[in-house]
């Protein structure tokens, strides 16, 4: 084997580096180390709301119809998220205007989450007890890009 037959043969392998490298040095431009940070302290604010909201949906289902339980999960949660949004994942002071912008952000992510629970309840036959976490699965990242929006006024 000659070494230029050996060269051409590194050449998908140099190619494939290269652009993992040039990739990865475009993900760490679009999320810095602080908006990493930022997206887990959403997940675990995120997280936490989510199991105050599905606690009480989950609590009130045996005695409510099935909107008035998730929406008063939600509604509950929403007061609890507002605060550790402001406090713990974006730092900002919880004030009315960022208040008004984050009930915004959530009244158009109620939306989204009550037609995707009518979807799966009665569109794809979903059991009611699980169908709300596969609307978590679809809400939460948008959730994030506008509520960040709200807090920061940037993405």
């Amino acid at each position: 084997m000659s070494k230029s037959h050996d060269m051409k043969s590194l050449l998908p392998i140099i190619k494939l580096r290269t652009d993992y490298v040039i990739k990865n040095i475009q993900i760490r431009k679009m999320f810095p180390k602080s908006r990493i940070i930022e997206i887990m302290l959403f997940g675990m604010v995120g997280t936490t709301a989510m199991v105050i909201h599905y606690s009480i949906y989950y609590v009130l289902l045996p005695f409510l119809p099935i909107t008035i339980s998730f929406s008063t999960g939600y509604f509950i949660s929403f007061f609890c998220n507002f605060l550790m949004t402001s406090y713990l994942t974006f730092k900002v002071k919880p004030t009315i205007k960022n208040f008004f912008r984050f009930a915004t952000s959530h009244g158009i992510n109620y939306i989204i989450q009550i037609v995707l629970l009518n979807l799966f309840l009665l569109l794809l036959k979903v059991d009611e007890r699980v169908a709300p976490l596969f609307v978590y699965l679809i809400s939460v990242p948008l959730n994030y890009i506008m509520v960040r929006f709200a807090m920061k006024q940037n993405f």
